[in-house]
């Protein structure tokens, strides 16, 4: 497993990067009534995290996506493929969140997006395709009266 990471800031205004991603192997060789079948199992999985400050630490912005391929091959003693399958996996997941003054003496408003999709892709040994995807969108606002919590606002689905 490799991990990075990096920070930059400059007071309340900056950014953290995280990076990271991990490779594992499988194979094993098997006797069966179809004869002796090679399995090799193969899964990479990688992440990027990426958070901003902005605007005195009053808007923050977080982009992070997650990436997974893993693959599946079975092959007989002459190396001949019998069955595959690939899948690729993306989650990506998005936050704003933007803190400014309400209406109202010592209140502040939170407004917040978050944004959250799945994308799946599945190939088999004929190259046969079945894709997924979807995303949510979601909005809401909290009011906050001095430090505490006093109002919170959910949106329907976007």
């Amino acid at each position: 497993m490799e991990i990075r990471r990096h920070n930059q800031f400059q007071l309340l205004d900056g950014e953290f990067r995280l990076e990271g991603k991990r490779k594992s192997e499988a194979k094993a060789l098997v006797t069966s009534s179809f004869g002796n079948l090679k399995s090799e199992y193969t899964d990479k999985f990688r992440f990027k995290s990426k958070l901003n400050f902005k605007d005195q630490g009053t808007r923050k912005e977080l982009n992070q996506r997650i990436k997974r391929r893993s693959k599946i091959r079975i092959t007989d003693e002459n190396g001949k493929l019998i069955q595959s399958l690939q899948v690729r996996i993306t989650y990506p997941l998005k936050f704003n969140i933007e803190t400014g003054p309400g209406s109202d003496a010592d209140t502040s408003v939170m407004k917040t997006m978050v944004v959250q999709g799945r994308s799946e892709k599945f190939y088999g040994v004929d190259d046969s395709r079945i894709i997924i995807r979807s995303t949510i969108t979601r909005m809401g606002l909290v009011v906050m009266l001095g430090r505490l919590m006093w109002r919170v606002v959910m949106s329907s689905p976007m």
